[in-house]
């Protein structure tokens, strides 16, 4: 097996494979709003706020990946678990986050292995196996 179909496998494992966990794509099948937006009223978030900080990260790096340019990040990190404004809806994030993840695993195996061997950072030496060994987390 090669290093890329390692990190392929544990990608489909973590995002849509059954395998010996449940995958995201099952974990969040079939949550209702309410699900989704259900807070213990502490500073931990919703499901759907960490859907959302997912979806924001993985289609970042889905854009540096495909050499795309990124937008400035405003409010810092925080802000990527929003869920304010009145066009929040969880079957549209779930399908944002669909796409973005898809995408990505398509990226990655469609790569070369130069590519998945660079860093996708000016100042670090870090590969992109990095980066997929982390969003495999």
């Amino acid at each position: 097996m090669t290093t890329k179909e390692l990190f392929l496998n544990q990608y489909n494992a973590c995002y849509n494979e059954e395998n010996w966990f449940v995958p995201l794509t099952a974990a969040l099948d079939g949550l209702t709003d309410e699900q989704a937006f259900w807070n213990d009223g502490s500073s931990n978030h919703s499901i759907y706020e960490l859907a959302e900080h997912i979806a924001f990260w993985n289609g970042r790096y889905l854009n540096r990946f495909n050499e795309m340019p990124l937008p400035e990040i405003k409010g810092g990190n925080e802000s990527t678990f929003e869920t304010a404004g009145d066009d929040k809806s969880w079957e549209k994030l779930l399908k944002k986050l669909n796409e973005v993840m898809t995408e990505l695993g398509n990226a990655f195996k469609n790569a070369t292995d130069e590519k998945l061997t660079s860093s996708p950072f000016k100042d670090s030496d870090d590969p992109w196996y990095s980066v997929i060994a982390n969003i495999n987390i």
